[in-house]
């Protein structure tokens, strides 16, 4: 697993479903719809967060394919 601040991609995937791709390509889709309550998204947030999902924001995205 590897932690990445710059070079992530988002896309909304409809719903609470957004797909990340890390800088080496590899895929993850979140649903934030599950998971603790604390952590949770409706699909308004989820699509507001893949649209803001850029280089000026350095939130940490962990990518579990990567070495």
């Amino acid at each position: 697993m590897k932690t990445y601040t710059t070079g992530v991609r988002a896309v909304h995937l409809g719903g609470s479903r957004v797909r990340f791709t890390c800088p080496l390509g590899h895929e993850t889709v979140k649903d934030y719809s599950q998971g603790p309550a604390e952590e949770r998204l409706n699909e308004l947030a989820a699509l507001r967060l893949a649209l803001m999902w850029d280089d000026r924001i350095r939130v940490p995205f962990t990518c579990r394919k990567c070495p």
